[in-house]
C-alpha cells in the first residue's frame, strides 16, 4: 500500500466508517428484539393473567346463576296462597311463618326453579302482624337463608 494514495485512505476510512454504523445499527436492532421480546412476553403473561379471572368470573356467575333462588308469595283465594321460587336454582328444606306460626301447614323438601307450594295463612284473632317469612337452603343440608314478606291481600 502507497500511503501517498488517497483513493485508497479515503476506501479505508469509508469503509470503517460503514462498518461501525453497520455495527452500532446492528445493536440498536438488537437491543429493540430484546424490547420487543420483553414486551411480548409481558403481553403473553398478562393474556394469561386476564384469562384466568375470566374463567374465574365465568365460574363464579355459573355458579351464583345455579344457587339463586327467588321468592313470589301469590295470593290465590280465600286463605290460600302460593309461594313460588322464580330463581334459577332449587331450594332445600323450605320452611314458613307467618304471625309466629312456624310451618304453616308445609315444609317442603325441595322446591325447583318455576315450582311452587300452595299454604294457607289464617289471621290470628288480634294480631296486626301480616309478615310471611322463607327459610330455606340453597343446598341440602345448607346454610339457612331468610326471606319475609308482607301477607298479599285478597283481590
Amino acid at each position: 500500500m502507497n500511503w501517498g494514495d488517497v483513493p485508497t485512505w479515503l476506501g479505508i476510512i469509508a469503509a470503517v466508517l460503514v462498518a461501525a454504523w453497520a455495527a452500532r445499527i446492528a445493536r440498536q436492532t438488537r437491543d429493540e428484539t430484546r424490547r420487543q421480546a420483553d414486551r411480548a412476553a409481558d403481553a403473553n403473561r398478562l393474556a394469561h393473567q386476564a384469562n384466568r379471572i375470566a374463567e374465574e368470573a365465568l365460574k363464579l356467575s355459573q355458579d351464583a346463576a345455579r344457587t339463586h333462588v327467588g321468592w313470589e308469595v301469590r295470593h290465590e283465594r280465600n286463605n290460600t296462597y302460593v309461594l313460588l321460587n322464580v330463581g334459577t336454582g332449587s331450594a332445600f328444606d323450605v320452611a314458613l311463618e307467618y304471625a309466629g306460626v312456624l310451618d304453616i301447614l308445609t315444609e317442603a323438601s325441595e322446591v325447583k326453579p318455576q315450582e311452587s307450594v300452595r299454604f294457607m295463612a289464617f289471621a290470628p284473632s288480634g294480631g296486626t302482624d301480616q309478615t310471611i317469612t322463607v327459610t330455606y337452603s340453597n343446598e341440602a343440608n345448607g346454610e339457612r337463608h331468610t326471606k319475609s314478606f308482607q301477607k298479599p291481600g285478597h283481590s
